[in-house]
């Protein structure tokens, strides 16, 4: 049902909050699904307690948005990385908590 929450609001000029529900990287209810779906000013939540999210490749964010992993860790791909933001200053922030 979370992977539904962006596709409902999508367009309707309010900002949305994305539930990340699996420590998988990728896939429905994951991080990068979460990412792809945000519209400027939604919130990204992982459910508190997921536990670490481990990545083959950083994390591309290209949409100003908030992160929010209380309680989960998000540990980068070989290299060390986890994201790589690609935001215009003019857009708006990328907001981690």
């Amino acid at each position: 049902i979370s992977a539904l929450v962006p596709l409902l609001t999508a367009g309707s000029g309010m900002a949305a909050t994305i539930v990340v529900n699996t420590a998988a990287p990728t896939g429905p209810g994951s991080i990068t699904s979460a990412l792809y779906f945000a519209q400027p000013g939604d919130t990204i939540e992982l459910i508190p307690g997921l536990g670490a999210i481990s990545l083959d490749a950083p994390l591309t964010v290209v949409t100003p948005v908030a992160i929010k992993a209380t309680g989960s860790t998000i540990r980068g791909d070989r290299s060390g990385n986890i994201f790589s933001i690609d935001v215009a200053p003019e857009a708006g922030e990328v907001v981690l908590e």
